[in-house]
């Protein structure tokens, strides 16, 4: 095994080096990644669109790879190594936004469900509620044209998660300064908080994301029913732990 991997890179950094050696590619040391020239890169979409069974495995492989790269960035993103993992996303991004919405497209729920922490982790500690929120939403209209709102129970919990989540940013910027937005988004999350519930009645582990729905509810309600606030919070922090 050991062999074969070293085999495997011996291999691409010999195809990536002709290429260089061919001006097919240039390698940017400002971001550490190699660039290919946009007209070549359109010419090779072209190519590659030729052929629509090739083309969608290689925007899924491109998409698991990314997603993937999301799910594992997600301890990095909460602890020590956050200004690491956030440049490499940073640096990736377009390809990271590309990967969510091949994954969404394609009805891939496991593969939203392990980036969508580290995505919303990014956009929160860039300041861009907005572009999540988009995301959040692109990604549900496209599992729903997928078919995610059958019986499976990943799809139903994705399309869950990624609700709350859309819902969530809004929290911040409207509790206190528009009561429409705040009551509007409390649906939302109540919703959620019932599809959670029967995802856990069907046997679902959802745990985690029904201690996130508790805190976003309880900071939610904070200027609106303070008296519901205190139960909510301490179940989340229950949950949590």
């Amino acid at each position: 095994m050991v062999h074969t991997l070293a085999s495997f890179f011996l291999l691409a950094f010999i195809a990536v080096s002709q290429l260089v050696s061919k001006s097919l590619l240039k390698f940017d040391r400002e971001v550490d990644r190699y660039r290919m020239h946009e007209l070549l890169r359109q010419y090779a979409a072209m190519r590659l669109a030729r052929d629509q069974r090739e083309e969608s495995a290689v925007l899924l492989k491109h998409a698991t790879f990314y997603n993937l790269l999301l799910s594992e960035k997600e301890v990095d993103l909460k602890g020590a190594g956050q200004d690491a993992a956030m440049a490499e996303i940073e640096a990736d991004l377009a390809n990271v936004r590309k990967a969510w919405r091949t994954a969404a497209a394609a009805g891939r729920a496991d593969l939203l469900l392990g980036a969508i922490d580290s995505l919303s982790l990014y956009y929160k500690f860039r300041f861009l509620p907005d572009q999540f929120v988009n995301a959040c939403q692109v990604a549900r209209e496209d599992l729903e044209r997928a078919g995610a709102g059958s019986s499976n129970l990943q799809s139903k919990r994705a399309l869950a998660i990624i609700t709350a989540m859309q819902a969530a940013p809004y929290v911040h910027a409207t509790v206190g300064s528009d009561y429409l937005a705040t009551t509007q988004s409390l649906s939302v999350l109540e919703q959620c908080q019932r599809g959670f519930q029967e995802l856990a009645s069907a046997g679902e582990d959802v745990r985690k994301e029904q201690a996130f729905l508790a805190m976003r509810l309880g900071t939610q309600l904070l200027n609106i029913e303070p008296a519901r606030v205190t139960p909510l919070l301490e179940g989340s922090l229950a949950l949590y732990r």
